[in-house]
């Protein structure tokens, strides 16, 4: 079971304060609104050895979101468009683009167990 409960504190470039975030969920019309990522995967950020690596991808990770539709929204069953990455013919979207060292496929995983828990 993921805790959506959690959070992680982290320093974005350029501020001088730390960060702390959890996870925000939000429903409206038939979709569920997951913003605050970097919580949910702070065991695979921890992962890179690297730092610049994990300043860049808990970056892109902290203004990404997941979108959980109860209705199918693209033709193919994954794939992705300009903007999102989706599985399950787009019941399931990500504007995570994805990074070297965490590659979406583990954001649409999460989005995946998210989907299972939460509904």
């Amino acid at each position: 079971m993921i805790d959506i409960n959690t959070t992680a504190t982290y320093t974005l470039t350029g501020d001088t304060q730390p960060t702390t975030t959890k996870p925000k969920i939000s429903t409206r019309n038939n979709k569920t609104i997951i913003r605050g990522l970097v919580p949910l995967l702070t065991h695979h950020l921890s992962q890179i050895t690297d730092e610049g690596a994990r300043m860049h991808t808990t970056e892109v990770l902290h203004t990404a979101s997941i979108v959980i539709n109860d209705q199918n929204t693209m033709p193919d069953e994954t794939g992705q468009t300009q903007l999102v990455q989706y599985r399950d013919h787009g019941r399931i979207t990500t504007t995570y683009p994805g990074t070297r060292h965490l590659p979406v496929n583990i954001v649409l995983e999460l989005a995946e167990e998210l989907r299972d828990q939460l509904l």
